[in-house]
């Protein structure tokens, strides 16, 4: 298996995860606190504590799917570099 990152294209990917964060996050917070539905009340306040609650959760899990993809990028270039610094050792002589 092969992967290939573009330059720029971990930092990319990581940004949409962090944006993607950004937004659930705001949308989470948004939810009112009351709701104007008489007897009914309670179950849209459920709703919307359940939806909350959620949000943050996936908040956490874009923040940190943000985070990995910038470890990976930089990891395949760190080993894109070694092996190139490897090639270059050879055809020049080296070890």
């Amino acid at each position: 298996m092969v992967i290939r990152l573009d330059e720029g294209a971990g930092g990319r990917i990581a940004g949409a995860h962090e944006e993607g964060s950004t937004t659930i996050d705001a949308s989470g917070r948004s939810a009112p606190a009351s709701v104007d539905g008489g007897l009914g009340s309670p179950e849209p306040l459920e709703i919307l504590a359940a939806v909350s609650g959620t949000a943050h959760d996936l908040t956490v899990i874009q923040g940190v799917l943000g985070k990995q993809v910038q470890e990976a990028a930089s990891r395949i270039r760190d080993t894109d570099e070694e092996v190139a610094a490897l090639f270059t050792g050879m055809t020049e002589g080296g070890s």
